[in-house]
């Protein structure tokens, strides 16, 4: 008997410092970006808030938060909105800034291969090869932790 492939529904998000892999399910939209609203006491990472689907949500640059530069934001930068894992109903959402839109990919064991790159950050799980391309995998709930940690929540807007 033929052994059954299973497939996870991915999307392959690039941020300045290279390429993240999330499936399809941590991913509730991706938007076109819009300037924040600035929250004052708040590290640098934390670009504010923004208004989605009538809630306020914490936006951030992931690549900040790993220790790097702030990206350069342009017309071609986009939102994804991320689902959250906790069961803290406060916060449900958070935008990540990406550039460009994303590629959908369906991965298997045939596509993925460990990368030789080491996941030297613990907002990282892990380094992987996907169809050629070297990818990162988020670890969500680290990141997930380091949004709540500011504070924030998904209040509703009035």
């Amino acid at each position: 008997m033929a052994k059954k492939i299973i497939y996870i529904h991915s999307q392959m998000l690039a941020i300045e410092n290279g390429l993240l892999i999330l499936p399809n399910t941590a991913i509730a939209e991706i938007v076109h970006y819009s300037e924040p609203t600035p929250v004052d006491n708040l590290p640098q990472w934390l670009l504010g808030t923004m208004e989605w689907r009538g809630i306020r949500i914490p936006l951030l640059s992931l690549e900040h938060a790993m220790g790097n530069d702030l990206p350069v934001l342009a017309a071609n930068n986009h939102i994804a909105i991320i689902n959250c894992l906790n069961s803290d109903k406060s916060l449900n959402f958070y935008g990540i800034i990406t550039i460009g839109l994303p590629r959908l990919v369906n991965i298997n064991e045939n596509k993925l291969s460990p990368s030789t790159k080491e996941a030297n950050n613990p907002l990282i799980l892990s380094n992987v090869v996907v169809n050629k391309s070297e990818t990162m995998i988020p670890n969500l709930d680290a990141i997930e932790s380091l949004v709540k940690e500011t504070g924030l929540d998904n209040s509703k807007i009035n």
